[in-house]
């Protein structure tokens, strides 16, 4: 699979169990859906958004059409997976609602919109945004900053030794070393989309 894909349609056969490569993004349009991930039993309705990444085995029903999007697994950014594991049903916040609507109608009248495509790609900001612990989300807007785990420690109302544990145990590495993984991140957006020197970055 080499692009987004969205539809929204009754759920095919093969999405009655199965597990693949991409991942999915999955909103409910009516009143009851059931979705089970792994070993894990979720009953949503449209107040409610699922991600189920990928190689993740996974069963849903529904009886009435079922938006979703099929997302290729290079898209989805490493570091995000731990979170969308860990807590893959979201709600439906204020300022997401009107999202909904927009990406049922540029499916109904060009599925191979690029408007879905950047909808796509402020949803799943959204969501990322909305499931990350407090210190992470500090790490990636102060990144440039001098950081001290203690800080981290503090906005999650850990003590740092207990904190360094959490932390490993969310995202299968040290805060130390999330964080050089986001400055080098934010270094190669710098890299492509700016004019700046890589000794001035």
């Amino acid at each position: 699979m080499a692009k987004i894909e969205c539809n929204y349609d009754y759920i095919p056969s093969y999405m009655t169990g199965r597990s693949h490569s991409f991942a999915h993004i999955i909103i409910p349009t009516s009143p009851m859906l059931y979705l089970r991930i792994e070993d894990t039993d979720y009953w949503l309705n449209s107040d409610s958004i699922a991600f189920v990444c990928p190689n993740s085995f996974h069963r849903l029903i529904c009886t009435e059409r079922v938006l979703w999007f099929n997302i290729p697994e290079e898209m989805v950014v490493a570091k995000d997976l731990p979170f969308f594991k860990a807590n893959p049903i979201f709600r439906v916040t204020n300022y997401m609602r009107p999202l909904i609507p927009l990406i049922q109608y540029e499916c109904t009248v060009d599925i191979n919109s690029d408007c879905l495509r950047y909808l796509f790609y402020y949803l799943y900001s959204k969501l990322v945004a909305g499931n990350k612990p407090r210190s992470i989300q500090y790490m990636e807007a102060h990144y440039a900053e001098p950081i001290k785990i203690s800080t981290l420690a503090k906005l999650e109302n850990y003590n740092t030794t207990y904190y360094i544990e959490w932390f490993r145990n969310e995202t299968g590495t040290t805060p130390s070393k999330y964080l050089q993984q986001v400055r080098m991140d934010k270094a190669k957006v710098l890299l492509v989309n700016t004019q700046y020197r890589i000794l001035d970055i």
